[in-house]
């Protein structure tokens, strides 16, 4: 299995991880939902494959988007 994010969650972390997540969702939809930033938070840290994540997102992001999206996971 892959999973999209293979280290501990930590509060130092979690920060950098929300910084990151931002400004990759801005580059990507061109906004940072709070929702969403929650939902892919929640999906790393609950150790969801990519597999499982790709089809969690797909309704949010085109599958070029997407797959980008869950690579630089």
């Amino acid at each position: 299995m892959s999973y999209a994010y293979q280290g501990e969650f930590n509060d130092e972390v979690n920060a950098d991880f929300a910084n990151w997540l931002n400004e990759k969702l801005n580059a990507l939809l061109q906004e940072a939902d709070p929702v969403l930033c929650e939902y892919v938070t929640t999906m790393v840290a609950n150790r969801k494959t990519m597999g499982e994540m790709s089809s969690d997102l797909a309704e949010f992001f085109g599958e070029k988007e997407r797959e980008e999206f869950i690579s630089s996971l």
